[in-house]
């Protein structure tokens, strides 16, 4: 139907949050029409990125071409077909589009080639037998039985390992109830000598019972496809501890330097202070998003981005590849593409894949202001 042709009426729109009606009127055209309705629409959760838009730039969905108009569904129906082959353009003028899929993900992954993909980063469902809820949004996060659990998760941990090239790895995010059952089966499936860390990461945000030591860390596995793993230790660098069992001397340019002196060889090492050093295998530094922290959207267990900024930046480096089977909110999609990593991440929630594209796009359009426009973001959902 042409917009000139629209005449007053009422779509109902079911996206996940209730009932949505959209009052219709004559307009003149397309942009016209695409303006009125994110007037009409300026704050509802759908919407959010065309109204990002709209207010950063002055215009609706500016590097979408006119002729691509009907690709944006997001004024009418529902999620799924909000997301239909959809594409949002940002003024990159080469490559293949980054990935945003609502879908199983195997059957995604059934359709990549082989040893494409520098980094995998997975956080599953945990497997807590119960609803996870945030700000009306939710997922069922079953499976509390932990052989079951590695049963449903062993075919994308397979083709996980077929997709990582040789220098790539693996990350799989869990906690206490399924992890050392989840780490056997990636002994067997890697090898053991492919296991590289187990990483502890801390933090004191939530209730603690009085029945217990508060369980406060969820366990990451890190395995690298081969001996020839990528990892860039400089670029994750953080600060030395001041209170350290090392005297602080100053160099010849009167730069602060950690010293100690081996009582055995006589050897002396030194180290710059300002430069940092490699963190260790328990991060304490990085703690879980509160419920007012600005970075929080509503998307139950999101996790935040320096975690995973960590994670990209170590093990990749710009061009790289990263997957992530079990995006949520998008977490891993938002920092591979504001770190200049290309991305396929998967959600079988499409409630989820909507929150993740709506964060890339209005990320998106900040860096394409900002004179560096990322590559096209595909979205569609597999049906």
């Amino acid at each position: 139907m042409a917009a000139h042709e629209i005449g007053s009426r009422v779509l109902d729109c079911h996206g996940g949050y209730g009932l949505l009606q959209i009052l219709a009127a004559p307009i003149a055209n397309h942009c016209a029409l695409a303006r009125w309705v994110v007037n009409k629409l300026a704050g509802h959760l759908d919407l959010e990125h065309s109204w990002s838009w709209r207010s950063m730039l002055g215009g609706v969905c500016k590097w979408v071409p006119v002729h691509k108009v009907g690709e944006h569904r997001a004024m009418v129906g529902c999620a799924s077909r909000m997301l239909n082959q959809q594409t949002i353009q940002f003024g990159a003028k080469q490559g293949p589009p980054d990935m945003l899929v609502a879908a199983d993900c195997v059957e995604v992954q059934r359709e990549m080639k082989d040893e494409s993909v520098d980094l995998v980063y997975i956080d599953p469902p945990f497997g807590t037998g119960k609803t996870q809820t945030a700000q009306g949004r939710s997922y069922p996060d079953g499976r509390n039985n932990p052989t079951a659990f590695v049963q449903w998760l062993a075919p994308c941990l397979v083709e996980s390992h077929r997709l990582l090239c040789a220098t790539g790895s693996l990350f799989v995010h869990l906690d206490y109830r399924s992890v050392h059952y989840v780490k056997v089966y990636l002994d067997s499936l890697f090898g053991r000598s492919r296991f590289i860390n187990e990483l502890i990461w801390c933090y004191s945000v939530g209730g603690k019972s009085k029945r217990r030591f508060a369980r406060k860390h969820d366990t990451i596995l890190w395995y690298g496809k081969s001996a020839e793993y990528a990892f860039y230790p400089e670029h994750v660098h953080v600060p030395r501890k001041p209170s350290s069992h090392m005297r602080v001397v100053m160099d010849e340019n009167g730069e602060p330097v950690q010293e100690k002196t081996d009582r055995k060889t006589g050897k002396v090492y030194r180290y710059p202070v300002h430069r940092g050093k490699i963190p260790e295998d328990w991060w304490t530094d990085i703690e879980l998003l509160n419920r007012s922290d600005k970075e929080r959207v509503a998307w139950p267990t999101q996790k935040p981005s320096r975690l995973l900024e960590r994670i990209v930046k170590g093990t990749t480096q710009p061009g790289n590849v990263v997957a992530d089977w079990f995006s949520g909110s998008g977490t891993t999609a938002v920092v591979a593409q504001r770190e200049g990593r290309r991305f396929v991440a998967t959600d079988v929630e499409t409630e989820a894949v909507v929150c993740a594209r709506d964060r890339l796009v209005a990320q998106g359009t900040r860096l394409a202001a900002g004179g560096c426009p990322p590559p096209d973001l595909q979205c569609r959902v597999l049906q």
